[in-house]
Formats: C-alpha cells, structure tokens, sequence
C-alpha cells in the first residue's frame, strides 16, 4: 500500500519498505531527457577533443618535415 506524503504532492511512502517514490513521471521524463544531452554533449566534446588532439599531431610531424627539408635544401 502507498501514502501520499505530506506537502509533497509526487511523493508517496510505500508501507511494505518504508521507502518514498516519486509519481512524477513527467519529471522523470524531463530529467531522463537531461541526461540524453548532457551524454550526447560529452561525446561532442570528447570527439573535438581528439580531432585537436590529431590536428597537433599532425602539425608536429609536418614541421618535422618542413625542418629536414629545410636541412637537405642547406
């Protein structure tokens, strides 16, 4: 059985384990939304992060080149 909780519309206590739920469901939606970006925006920002990471990389190898090069030319 479940009892509303006091001043705590989308709560209820559930009797057999003590424990409060939430009813919100609509809640529960918004925040499971919340997370999908936050997730969707991490792997944005981790896919950024490795193209830079790639980009110094191949800046370093192309000066490198550049510099011997430079070294046969002298």
């Amino acid at each position: 059985m479940k009892l509303k909780v006091q001043n705590a519309p989308n709560l209820e206590r559930d009797t057999r384990s003590n424990g409060i739920v939430s009813t919100d469901n609509e809640g529960y939606l918004r925040l499971m939304q919340k997370r999908k970006e936050q997730q969707e925006a991490r792997g944005r920002l981790d896919r950024l992060e490795q193209e830079v990471f790639d980009m110094k990389a191949i800046q370093v190898q192309t000066n490198a080149l550049l510099q011997s090069l430079i070294n046969t030319i002298k």
